[in-house]
């Protein structure tokens, strides 16, 4: 799941597929000042183009994750209804005439079409690969806190099972969870069977919480995106220090691209294992696969 100002183009595509279709009408703008537009991009830009709706096309590289933007025709103003006009819309743009929750903050306006083909080449530019890694990394985050996170809310519905309070801010119960532990690890016999498999589950999810509490907080993870480049396979890598925090620092020697014979025995094993798995699905301690050919995967730093 990426932002709204990000798109992957394997979703516009499969959209322009899908709209195509519905309309009966083949890749080509109804719109005349769309289709010009599209025509001059594709000539002066080098990027290519596709349907996205009858006023506006998608703008992309054949092989980039995601797209660069899109631009169209007409009025997209939302303040006062005005002329029709080329506009370009972009992840590199703010028009602060309007809001950033709106479609026109990210777009430029003008009712001449050279001018519009001088935004779309000064603004619709392809993701580099840390740009594209930083925007997928949001996807992998929470899963990435997720051993830490399920361990502290089992802990927390087993201590309320027992009649505890759920966040002990005031520490009361320290004593009280040591002595239970002492108690199970004597294998104590509780008179109330029900009590005593509520004892036993809260000390395993205490001890469980411990073990994630102690754990490091930061996960490295690599992101790899495997390719062709010169008609030699390889990988291209960015590394991440910690995956799972709010603002992910990219460290600043990553591998624009590393050779298959040069790949490290670990990203190999990674990559073959979450090769097998579904778009978006996570494995613990191996990785996140973002699609057939890119994904996050666990490293040590």
């Amino acid at each position: 799941m990426v932002s709204k100002i990000h798109t992957t183009l394997a979703s516009a595509l499969k959209e322009s597929k899908y709209r195509l279709a519905n309309a009966g009408i083949d890749d080509h703008s109804p719109s005349s000042e769309v289709w010009e537009f599209r025509q001059e991009i594709e000539k002066t830009i080098h990027l290519k183009t596709a349907y996205r709706d009858n006023g506006s096309a998608w703008v992309y590289a054949e092989g980039d994750l995601l797209v660069a933007g899109w631009v169209g025709y007409g009025d997209y103003q939302t303040i006062s209804y005005g002329k029709k006009k080329f506009i370009v819309r972009s992840r590199r743009i703010s028009n602060n005439k309007y809001s950033s929750g709106q479609d026109a903050h990210n777009m430029t306006m003008n009712e001449r079409l050279p001018v519009a083909v001088r935004n779309a080449k000064k603004y619709l530019t392809r993701y580099s690969l840390e740009d594209t890694a930083k925007v997928f990394v949001a996807d992998v985050r929470d899963h990435a806190n997720s051993q830490r996170v399920t361990a502290n809310g089992a802990y927390k519905d087993a201590r309320v099972k027992i009649g505890l309070d759920r966040y002990d801010s005031t520490r009361k119960a320290v004593p009280l969870v040591a002595e239970l532990c002492r108690l199970v690890d004597n294998e104590h016999t509780f008179l109330d069977t029900a009590l005593g498999t509520k004892v036993q589950e809260l000390v395993s999810q205490h001890r469980e919480y411990e073990v994630q509490q102690a754990a490091p907080s930061n996960v490295p993870m690599n992101f790899v995106r495997v390719h062709e480049k010169f008609g030699q396979r390889g990988i291209s890598l960015v590394h991440f220090n910690d995956a799972a925090a709010y603002s992910p620092h990219v460290d600043s020697t990553y591998a624009p691209f590393v050779l298959e014979a040069d790949i490290p025995e670990d990203i190999q094993g990674k990559v073959a294992v979450m090769s097998m798995c579904n778009t978006e699905e996570f494995v613990q301690d191996v990785g996140y696969k973002v699609n057939d050919e890119t994904f996050f995967l666990y490293a040590v730093d």
